[in-house]
């Protein structure tokens, strides 16, 4: 964080400077100034550098997909198969003949619409909210919660 034996160091030689110009002034009151205006110097320092990474990168790092478009920002979700936990193995014919949901066995035909609405469905963060379309909300909270989870929101 702040590291003493510099910020010291610094107001030792800003007393230094402030002492050539005002001789009027003991050691000492020079040093307290120097200190002060170290200390301001480091805090503003540490204030300036960035301390987490945004909401928006981290949403990007888990696999997001930044979209702007005018004044709209907005990053959506492709994997939303992945984030929901659904794996699903299927027939040549398209059916589903097996599908897990965190890893349990569900029923083909719950398998196919939940696969269904992943394909067809949009979940997106804008304006420090999450949307969602194209699903039922049930799967768009366990979608989003994975999502929250996975950034560590």
């Amino acid at each position: 964080m702040f590291n003493l034996s510099v910020i010291m160091k610094k107001a030792h030689a800003i007393a230094r400077n402030i002492r050539c110009k005002k001789w009027s002034l003991t050691y000492r009151e020079a040093l307290s100034q120097g200190a002060k205006q170290a200390w301001a110097a480091a805090r503003a320092a540490i204030a300036a550098t960035p301390v987490a990474e945004s909401i928006e990168s981290r949403l990007v790092a888990i696999g997001g997909k930044a979209w702007v478009a005018g004044d709209k920002n907005r990053i959506y979700f492709n994997n939303l198969a992945e984030l929901l936990g659904l794996e699903c193995e299927f027939y040549k014919t398209g059916n589903v003949s097996c599908a897990l949901l965190d890893g349990k066995v569900i029923s083909n035909s719950k398998g196919s619409n939940l696969f269904r609405q992943c394909r067809q469905g949009k979940v997106w963060f804008e304006a420090g909210e999450f949307h969602s379309t194209g699903m039922h909300e049930d799967n768009a909270a366990a979608i989003i919660s994975a999502i929250k989870q996975r950034a560590s929101i």
